[in-house]
């Protein structure tokens, strides 16, 4: 695949070119232009999701073996050209090329597991009783709007989708703007596959088409992936027109190590992904370690040790252990907690090599940075870093990590370390998040809920639930006769 890229809005099943267009940087060399991504207007929107409309009626009726089979095609597509799309996510968006791979192929998971169920869940239910029978069916919602974040774009994007197309609704897509690029050319993929304006996306400012899709009368329903802040505004422009909404928000996720937490390698290295996959960017990393005081210099040392074994770089390095931060402004906010850390007092330990440091000038990298010495009243402990840096506490007892450990607004996941397994689920069972981990912090199960509590989120993201997501119930009665 050669750069720069050239992108075009995609309305009613064509290519369509825009009045300006905005360039797309490397993050891991701001002086390469990687691609141009038009800047749609309001107009352009307004186009893409009346494509939507009037496609719904026609799509919402195909019948779920049908629709079903129509997405397992784009699915097998997608999965056919996953090596010549994944070096588009290193050049926009800053990722190794395998966390790209990965990008892509859980965008393609998303759609095989949605048709897998899609039958069953949309059976209707039949109750029973003296005086007849009530019938529920499962009906799709309309026009959804499908708004991407710049971390992981494309499988974000699809958990949204996925079931929102199984469920016959139909899409109107706002990727990123710092990284479109892999996006954008599966959503085209993914459109040859099925009947115009089913799938449609438009590209350009959140200001502009992000409000614009959430806010226009015809779209009913809202998934969106992103912070928890600019998830607030989404509510707050969805009441208008009490649209329906799925939020995948922000994260704080403390890890509690207990004093028989295991310090092994394997375990190291789990924890070390826990932080760092995605340079940190990820919204369920863990971003603050609560370590008990018998265990909490030995436990430094070795994690110490083994971060500062990584290699950061061009994410089409190979030798690259973590990649470029997407953006300028991340960047300056990862390094404005560092700094205020040190000025607070705490001790920041910068670990890790540089690879190609000739280069370094001209990318957004920041090298691994493990925080020691801070509190719960530092910004770096409770805020969602979004970046390279750990703070890691001593704690006394149980009690007090708890406590610390739920000292957040957010709640979306978190992880706990300890060779004894029935104690780890009942401190698991104390911790205010959707999901807890036993000694490690990425095992997932499609089947069961992928909440997020507090201020992380509204709605699922698990199979059956994710899909009633997508769907308004309707009740018949039918009386004996």
């Amino acid at each position: 695949m050669e750069g720069p890229l050239r992108s075009y809005l995609l309305i009613n099943g064509q290519q369509v070119k825009a009045q300006e267009y905005t360039p797309v940087i490397n993050p891991a060399n701001t002086e390469e232009v990687v691609g141009y991504i038009p800047a749609a207007e309001k107009e352009d929107v307004g186009r893409a999701v009346e494509a939507a409309w009037a496609a719904f009626p026609k799509w919402s009726s195909t019948g779920e073996q049908v629709g079903v089979d129509r997405l397992r095609s784009p699915a097998q597509a997608i999965a056919s050209r996953i090596k010549y799309l994944s070096p588009c996510p290193p050049w926009d968006n800053g990722k190794l090329l395998r966390e790209a791979e990965v990008d892509i192929r859980r965008a393609v998971e998303s759609l095989e597991y949605v048709c897998k169920f899609a039958e069953e869940f949309e059976t209707p239910q039949t109750h029973e009783t003296k005086d007849g029978r009530f019938l529920v069916v499962k009906k799709p919602r309309g026009v959804t709007a499908v708004i991407s974040p710049w971390n992981f774009p494309v499988v974000l994007t699809f958990r949204s989708l996925s079931p929102a197309l199984v469920t016959g609704n139909t899409a109107v897509v706002k990727p990123p703007s710092t990284c479109p690029l892999a996006l954008t050319e599966v959503i085209r993929i993914l459109s040859e596959h099925l009947p115009p304006g089913v799938v449609n996306l438009v590209t350009g400012k959140g200001s502009v088409v992000g409000k614009e899709l959430i806010t226009h009368p015809l779209v009913r329903m809202i998934g969106f992936t992103g912070s928890t802040e600019t998830g607030k505004e989404v509510m707050r422009d969805a009441a208008s027109g009490i649209k329906k909404l799925a939020l995948e928000l922000g994260g704080n996720d403390p890890a509690i190590l207990l004093e028989d937490a295991p310090l092994e390698e394997p375990y190291l290295q789990g924890m070390i992904r826990g932080i760092f996959t995605a340079s940190g960017q990820v919204c369920f990393a863990i971003k603050r370690i609560y370590v008990h005081q018998s265990i909490y210099s030995d436990f430094l040392k070795r994690f110490s040790e083994a971060v500062d074994k990584m290699q950061v770089g061009n994410g089409l390095d190979e030798k690259a252990s973590m990649g470029a931060i997407n953006n300028k402004p991340q960047l300056d906010t990862v390094e404005g907690l560092v700094r205020e850390a040190r000025a607070r007092g705490a001790k920041v330990e910068v670990l890790g090599k540089k690879l190609k440091p000739e280069d370094w000038g001209k990318g957004y990298f920041h090298l691994p940075v493990i925080v020691t010495g801070a509190d719960q009243s530092f910004s770096i402990v409770r805020c969602e870093q979004f970046g390279p840096v750990i703070p890691v506490i001593p704690f006394k007892t149980l009690d007090q990590a708890i406590s610390w450990a739920n000292d957040t607004e957010y709640g979306l996941r978190s992880s706990v370390w300890t060779r004894d397994e029935a104690k780890g689920i009942e401190v698991a069972k104390r911790i205010e998040a959707g999901i807890t981990f036993l000694n490690n912090h990425s095992f997932l199960d499609r089947r069961v809920n992928f909440p997020g509590v507090k201020e992380s989120g509204l709605g699922r993201e698990s199979i059956h639930v994710g899909l009633e997501a997508y769907v308004d119930h309707q009740g018949i009665s039918i009386p004996k006769t």
